[in-house]
């Protein structure tokens, strides 16, 4: 059933949508949680309401407009988590609020929204929420995820997530969760094939004081959204952020007298799933220490730039799919498909699969039992990951066949 009582849409959030590039694109959702904007505010959001729940839309692009979100007096990290990512870098975040109960059930009523925005890095502030309330919070997060799977996977799209925040004993002691690695080992085998990233701080006390209970994941997104030209952001680790504010207080005089650090740190085995974020010395600044998917292999950043290229191409042939088979629009098709590479090539992202000038892009007319197709393929190198990657498209009958990447 389509949904029904659409009410006020607020005008400067389809502006700013519809002008930005893709690979700026982030998007926050979060739980309800009980919560309505105040009345004065309320013309900024879509409200979308049937039998499956409650979303409030809406698109942030100033930090003065934060005043719209719950903040941590209302028991929420909302307004907070928005205004990391916009510091952070993004142009600009879209932001979904719903009413469910489960990640599954919020899956359901969200997930056509995000048909309309390819290659979104989607941070996943409402799995933040539910992991500070339960203990088995890993079961939870993986059936979220895997609810989204494929829509990730079709849309190109990037999910990210904080691990449970870290918490304080009464002598301000950090520590992170119990059972964290069998929790993460778990949880990589329940999200198989998930396209998606989880995050953590790690350091001293005073840090974790500061900013531990904020979402690390937001920060990335919106570093990974500052780009310049529209190609995919190359790098996140190592690189440094400056953090705002955060809480101020003291800690016990225990930890001057200790000559042990108090400090979280990632168990080594967790390395190669979770991206530690290193807050600094001074509780100012933050690093990123990893930049992989919740799955071996995959960094971020090379993931991001595959389906960026696989969403350039595929762009690109949809043009064809109603013209005729013949020689001429293959090689016509040819040259399209060469040139939506040229961003990548020109960022020196994407090179030749011989490492050598530019991907070996090639078109020609197949007879097939369905009648004549047109067939093109592409072969290139991502950079500086070494990652072959070799593309097919089948365009007859009006639709695209895509082979895999």
């Amino acid at each position: 059933m389509e949904r029904i009582r659409i009410q006020r849409v607020g005008q400067q959030s389809e502006t700013s949508l519809a002008s930005m590039r893709p690979t700026q694109m982030v998007s926050v959702i979060g739980a309800l949680d009980g919560w309505e904007p105040a009345q004065r505010h309320q013309p900024a959001f879509r409200r979308l309401e049937d039998e499956r729940g409650l979303l409030l839309e809406t698109a942030v692009a100033d930090l003065e407009a934060l005043e719209r979100f719950p903040s941590s007096r209302e028991g929420s990290n909302l307004r907070d988590v928005i205004g990391l990512a916009l510091r952070a870098g993004a142009p600009l975040v879209h932001v979904v609020l719903h009413d469910r109960q489960t990640g599954e059930e919020a899956h359901r009523l969200l997930s056509s929204i995000y048909d309309q925005f390819p290659l979104a890095l989607i941070v996943f502030a409402d799995l933040s929420l539910w992991a500070s309330r339960r203990d088995d919070w890993h079961v939870e997060v993986g059936r979220s995820l895997l609810a989204w799977k494929e829509t990730l996977r079709e849309n190109h799209q990037v999910g990210l997530f904080d691990l449970p925040p870290i918490q304080l004993d009464r002598w301000g002691r950090p520590s992170g969760p119990e059972g964290l690695v069998e929790a993460i080992q778990d949880l990589y085998w329940t999200t198989d094939g998930v396209d998606a990233a989880a995050f953590t701080w790690v350091g001293d006390a005073h840090g974790m004081r500061r900013h531990g209970w904020r979402s690390a994941a937001a920060v990335a997104a919106g570093l990974l959204a500052k780009t310049d030209g529209g190609a995919p952001t190359a790098r996140l680790l190592d690189r440094e952020v400056v953090l705002p504010g955060g809480r101020y207080g003291t800690i016990s005089r225990a930890y001057e007298l200790d000559s042990r650090p108090w400090t979280v740190e990632l168990p080594p085995e967790l390395r190669p799933l979770v991206n530690p974020v290193k807050i600094g010395a001074d509780g100012a600044t933050a690093t990123f220490d990893g930049q992989v998917l919740l799955r071996p292999d995959w960094e971020i950043p090379a993931h991001r730039t595959l389906r960026f290229l696989h969403h350039s191409l595929y762009q690109a042939a949809q043009h064809f799919v109603f013209r005729p088979a013949s020689q001429l629009e293959a090689v016509t098709l040819a040259e399209r498909l060469r040139d939506s590479t040229q961003l990548l090539v020109a960022n020196d992202l994407l090179v030749g699969p011989d490492e050598d000038g530019g991907p070996s892009v090639a078109a020609w007319v197949e007879d097939t039992p369905n009648g004549m197709s047109m067939v093109a393929e592409i072969a290139a190198q991502l950079r500086p990951w070494g990652k072959d990657v070799d593309v097919k498209f089948r365009l007859s009958g009006g639709i695209i066949e895509q082979g895999a990447i």
